[in-house]
């Protein structure tokens, strides 16, 4: 499986999705850690950058998407929206 990294140069070359490149229909999505992931390799996000759109740290994220917190309710409209969005 490629990087998210590489995904996203060869979504540009060859001007095609980074979710049809990454196939990511098959990522568990039992929790909601599992769908928050999902949601943002699906947007072809890397943690750093789904963290600055939603104004946390790479730890919240990662906390978030290993089920060891849960975002806060101020988090959760925006998360909403990618997670709604992508699966």
């Amino acid at each position: 499986m490629p990087s998210l990294s590489t995904l996203k140069c060869l979504s540009e070359l060859f001007n095609l999705p980074v979710s049809y490149l990454g196939c990511f229909e098959s990522l568990p999505e039992e929790t909601l850690g599992q769908r928050i992931k999902k949601a943002r390799m699906y947007q072809g996000l890397r943690v750093a950058e789904f963290a600055k759109l939603l104004g946390v740290d790479q730890k919240t994220i990662n906390n978030w998407e290993n089920d060891r917190r849960k975002p806060l309710s101020k988090h959760m409209k925006e998360i909403k929206k990618f997670v709604d969005t992508s699966l």
